[in-house]
């Protein structure tokens, strides 16, 4: 997939901001176990803000984040497997540091329904309580897996 983004995206307002998105093309998965991986990272401000992170795949929506990290980085890596024409598993995991070194680590494993046959929005997002600027996303790199 050529999409990958290393330019620097924020959220906006306090409402859900698009970080970064693809559209995955029509029948990429176009056979049980093929897959997607998508890694990303960034930092979040150095506040007490509340902040979240979510992934979405179609309309399925992960939250990969939600608290008040003051600061330090983060990434993640999930990988989107096919397990029918309208059915897919999420797996992965999320890792953040704060700039205190707390660290929060997260196994995520769930499920999609999204119909194969039309394309797909992949992306990320980032949101504040409070504040734009809170969520910061520096690199967002999908990649297909074949079967």
């Amino acid at each position: 997939l050529a999409a990958v983004d290393t330019t620097q995206h924020a959220n906006g307002t306090t409402v859900e901001t698009d970080l970064s998105s693809f559209s995955l093309t029509a029948s990429t998965l176009s056979a049980n176990s093929k897959s997607i991986k998508v890694s990303a990272g960034g930092t979040y401000a150095a506040n007490g803000n509340t902040k979240t992170l979510r992934f979405y795949f179609g309309a399925t929506a992960v939250t990969l984040y939600t608290g008040a990290q003051n600061g330090g980085g983060w990434n993640f890596r999930l990988t989107v497997i096919r397990t029918g024409a309208a059915t897919q598993k999420i797996v992965g995991f999320y890792s953040g540091v704060a700039a205190a070194g707390t660290v929060v680590n997260a196994t995520i494993s769930t499920t999609a329904a999204e119909t194969l046959s039309g394309a797909i929005t992949v992306k990320t997002t980032g949101q504040s309580g409070t504040a734009s600027n809170d969520v910061l996303q520096e690199v967002f790199i999908p990649e297909t897996v074949g079967a």
